[in-house]
């Protein structure tokens, strides 16, 4: 029997202009606020994301209030809190060993609850989500979801990065197959082989663009820093790397400053130059070698994510990504994340872009009432 479908392309419909402006707006205010604006700003946010997201010619619909986020994060930010300063406080009563036991007990506890909270807080989120009379939520626990995210991130820490895929597969399944959309369960089941195989290749190259980039910054910059530290003379055509005006009598410094000693300050210069040359070199270097993986990764859920409601299709190319990641890590690493709006930007209409819902119209059948809405969603959509 042949399953009538329609495919429904991804619209992400706000200037940049007005999303980065409001996002700014945000976080100025959380600033001044020392954090409490934050539910207003994440809901304003959120807000501003879903209800500009276009399938098939209709928006999303976010319902998510500031008091009903607060009364998710409310509580555990406040566990969180404690957490990072109560030990703080005690360890001015401690020796060393007991200092550094409760430092080790606090960064973990801290990671734990990260996760904890990561997923209560994507539970509020989608259970607030709609599109059409289609409501998304998330079951499943997030001490749970925790268990596996802490274990799986100590495994990729011992393993150099190698099980990062596990790691990433066993997240992803509990995450999705918790998920429902309507009355329908979502059921996601990844195979591991050809991911794991291109991982590993895009793994093998960022090694050895890290031990490239680590062998020539230890010649160009370490050697030479720890001669000039032992006594040896610098290399005077780093005297080049040093505006000699600088030291000058005119910026009131008395005398004139020898070529050696401009020297000894370029080399310290070259060194702190380089780092901020070849950091950015090998993250892009890391980016082009992974790109294959992550457009690999993001297609091979859109085909392995099941739903009697939709399948999905991943449009991207290896390409595409690469240049919209390259460009958003050089707009975070030149401004120090001062202009990551603009780079969140272009990452989500990026992805929104990128995916293609194919409706079954013989499954979903849209009513025009608010019946199939849960209960705590429904008294927003009579208001809306």
């Amino acid at each position: 029997m042949k399953v009538s479908s329609h495919p429904l392309y991804a619209g992400f419909n706000v200037p940049m202009a007005a999303f980065v402006s409001k996002a700014f707006g945000i976080a100025f205010l959380n600033i001044i606020t020392i954090g409490l604006y934050k539910p207003y700003g994440l809901t304003a946010t959120r807000r501003m994301l879903y209800n500009n997201i276009w399938l098939g010619g209709e928006a999303m619909h976010y319902h998510g209030t500031p008091r009903g986020l607060s009364q998710v994060t409310f509580y555990p930010s406040l566990v969180f809190l404690f957490m990072v300063l109560v030990p703080g406080v005690l360890q001015f009563y401690m020796d060393f060993f007991w200092i550094a036991t409760t430092s080790i007990l606090q960064f973990l506890g801290v990671i734990y609850f990260y996760h904890y909270l990561y997923y209560r807080n994507k539970q509020y989120e989608w259970s607030q989500l709609t599109w059409r009379t289609l409501f998304l939520n998330l079951n499943g626990s997030a001490i749970r979801y925790a268990n596996r995210a802490f274990l799986m991130q100590g495994a990729q820490f011992l393993s150099f990065g190698l099980l990062a895929p596990l790691r990433r597969r066993i997240l992803a399944h509990y995450l999705y197959n918790n998920a429902t959309l309507g009355r329908w369960f979502l059921s996601l089941r990844l195979p591991l082989g050809r991911l794991y195989m291109s991982f590993l290749l895009g793994w093998v190259l960022s090694v050895i663009g890290a031990c490239v980039a680590g062998w020539y910054y230890w010649r160009a910059a370490v050697l030479p820093v720890q001669n000039v530290l032992n006594g040896g003379e610098a290399d005077l055509s780093l005297a080049n790397n040093v505006d000699a005006d600088a030291f000058s009598a005119a910026s009131g410094i008395g005398g004139a400053v020898d070529p050696a000693t401009l020297a000894q300050i370029g080399t310290f210069v070259n060194a702190i130059t380089l780092a901020f040359v070849l950091y950015p070199a090998w993250m892009v270097w890391r980016k082009a070698v992974f790109a294959y993986y992550e457009s690999l990764w993001h297609s091979t859920l859109a085909d392995h994510l099941e739903c009697p409601a939709f399948t999905l299709r991943y449009d991207a190319t290896e390409i595409k990504n690469l240049c919209i990641d390259s460009l958003a890590f050089f707009i975070n690493f030149s401004t120090a994340n001062l202009f990551r709006p603009f780079s969140t930007y272009l990452r989500f209409r990026a992805l929104c872009r990128s995916y293609v819902v194919i409706l079954n119209t013989e499954n979903v059948k849209i009513v025009s009432d608010t019946s199939t809405l849960s209960p705590q969603l429904q008294n927003g959509a009579s208001a809306s």
